[in-house]
């Protein structure tokens, strides 16, 4: 095979791995600069969107890191939907109501 058709990078059990996919890892397997994972920022059906954020403790994240920002995006009496337009993931949502550091009101 010559140098310049390379072979695909293939996961584990002989599919494409995600990142393939995405065109984030070259065809020799490495990571291509520049390019960061797409961020999907859609609530599901398990965080309602119009619920509404109340932030029980002050930002518990350690300071500097991309956690501590996107807490700092929660404020009181804003929707998921507002937090997921600002930075926040859902995946932060089910991490901060799991361990209590917010909490949603769904009564809306």
């Amino acid at each position: 095979m010559n140098g310049n058709n390379p072979v695909p990078r293939i996961g584990p059990r002989g599919q494409r791995t995600e990142e393939m996919v995405l065109g984030l890892v070259s065809a020799s397997g490495r990571r291509e600069r520049g390019h960061e994972p797409k961020v999907r920022n859609k609530p599901s059906g398990s965080v309602p969107a119009s619920a509404i954020v109340y932030v029980l403790v002050p930002n518990p994240k350690r300071p500097g890191t991309r956690a501590h920002a996107r807490f700092a995006c929660y404020q009181n009496g804003k929707t998921v939907k507002e937090c997921l337009t600002a930075g926040v993931t859902e995946a932060d949502i089910k991490y901060d109501v799991a361990h209590d550091f917010i909490v949603l009101d769904k009564d809306e």
